[in-house]
């Protein structure tokens, strides 16, 4: 419940995540569940996107992009 509630927080998706795994891996991965989420656990933390692009990256675009 408690990643459900900050899955859209990067860090507190991280804290989260950690004790998720460590308690399935604790008692561990009875159900075929269980076992998907550990194999999936790298997509539990939120990852944050970042674009970087010089002064020029979108002169491309003319009147018939969309430039905002």
């Amino acid at each position: 419940e408690q990643w459900i509630e900050f899955a859209n927080l990067g860090a507190a998706t991280r804290q989260r995540s950690e004790r998720l795994v460590a308690a399935i891996e604790a008692e561990g991965a009875t159900t075929p569940e269980l076992k998907e989420i550990l194999e999936k656990k790298q997509f539990l933390i939120k990852r944050s996107h970042w674009i970087f692009g010089g002064d020029g990256w979108a002169y491309d675009i003319g009147f018939g992009g969309v430039d905002h």
